[in-house]
């Protein structure tokens, strides 16, 4: 995630905007289904790693959405702020 923020700042996005690209690089979940279940099919995998995999799939996609809303609620805060004054 901090690989993905440097490099949205790198690129000119703003601090808000670089953030949620890389708290959304998370959901990359259904890519490593895909991939796990393609490895277990062609037996790189045994079914044990597989379930590790698709543990891990699962809770980055579950796991995503609660700092990406409290990072939304932060930056409302912070934007609150910035108007009143």
């Amino acid at each position: 995630m901090i690989g993905i923020y440097l490099g949205g700042r790198i690129c000119g996005l703003s601090p808000t905007i670089a953030m949620e690209v890389g708290l959304l690089m998370n959901t990359k979940g259904l890519f490593e289904l895909v991939r796990s279940s393609i490895a277990l099919q062609l037996g790189i995998f045994s079914e044990n790693a597989y379930g590790i995999f698709l543990v891990v799939a699962l809770l980055s996609v579950v796991l995503t959405q609660s700092p990406l809303t409290f990072f939304a609620e932060l930056c409302r805060r912070n934007a609150a702020v910035k108007v009143r004054s």
